[in-house]
């Protein structure tokens, strides 16, 4: 079909390009100094790197107008205006943060867990950015809309387990050595959670810190986690169990019942898919 619209897969590999960008060149540089190295200019080099970004966004959508690549260029440079002004309130001017730095940007990590059957599966992914102190390390993922991060629900029900994952296999790879050659005094967990650009003051059902250390970065929200540590993780949250159930639905159930229109509408296998439309018209399909 012709392009219309802007692609959000697109916009969202752009956040994560601007991000990069922004940040590569002061990996390691503490919270504190950052307004004083950066200073007037980030704002400027902010703009250079979205320029040159949203050239990338264009050449992808030749086919939608310029009326309409224009409106979404504005009203992406306001957010991610907005993003650095959030970015600088809460951590280059929070004096609890002030000896922070960031680690790492789009981080490749690997998780091997061993199921129940014996047999280990390998999860790989990459943590959009990690920073990190003397008392540990937060995950950071960004996203163009909001995602909750539900230790209550979601999280025991399998629903969302990014960041608990992110975070178990972060702790095994400083367990294991993978980044020896750097300094670090504490390689546990601390906290992390979701940044959307949509929303980016927003910390508060999207993000998650131990009972230690939440003063520091949202003093104002209550939080019922007391340790973010992967055997914690594990045994408080049956993360491995839940992987081990999806991984089980995923390689060996292909049903397609029962049939929620709600939750198939967005499919990228709608074409092949074998409820027909006929079907989709139904409230529930046994196929």
């Amino acid at each position: 079909e012709p392009q219309t619209r802007i692609d959000p897969i697109v916009t969202g590999n752009m956040i994560h390009q601007i991000v990069e960008n922004f940040y590569k060149d002061v990996k390691g540089v503490p919270f504190k100094d950052l307004t004083s190295l950066l200073g007037e200019k980030a704002e400027e080099r902010l703009a250079t790197i979205f320029e040159q970004a949203w050239k990338e966004v264009e050449s992808k959508h030749a086919e939608v107008s310029q009326k309409v690549i224009a409106k979404a260029k504005q009203a992406w440079w306001k957010k991610i205006r907005r993003w650095l002004a959030a970015e600088k309130g809460r951590f280059w001017e929070n004096q609890e943060l002030a000896e922070m730095a960031i680690f790492q940007l789009e981080e490749p990590v690997e998780l091997n867990l061993e199921l129940s059957n014996n047999k280990t599966i390998t999860l790989t992914g990459k943590i959009d950015r990690i920073d990190i102190d003397e008392h540990g390390f937060v995950i950071y993922d960004y996203k163009s809309s909001f995602k909750r991060l539900d230790f209550d629900n979601e999280i025991p029900d399998g629903f969302v387990l990014q960041i608990p994952i992110y975070m178990i296999a972060l702790e095994h790879e400083f367990t294991n050595g993978k980044f020896k050659n750097q300094a670090l005094s504490h390689t546990k967990p601390i906290g992390g959670g979701y940044i959307t650009i949509k929303e980016p003051d927003l910390r508060k059902k999207n993000t998650v810190w131990t009972e230690e250390h939440k003063h520091r970065f949202e003093p104002r929200y209550k939080t019922n986690v007391q340790q973010l540590d992967s055997e914690t993780l594990k045994r408080t949250y049956s993360v491995t169990e839940l992987i081990e159930k999806i991984w089980i639905k995923t390689t060996t159930d292909f049903s397609v019942k029962p049939y929620h229109p709600s939750v198939c509408k967005y499919c990228s296998f709608k074409s092949i898919c074998r409820v027909t439309t006929e079907l989709q018209n139904t409230e529930e399909v046994e196929v």
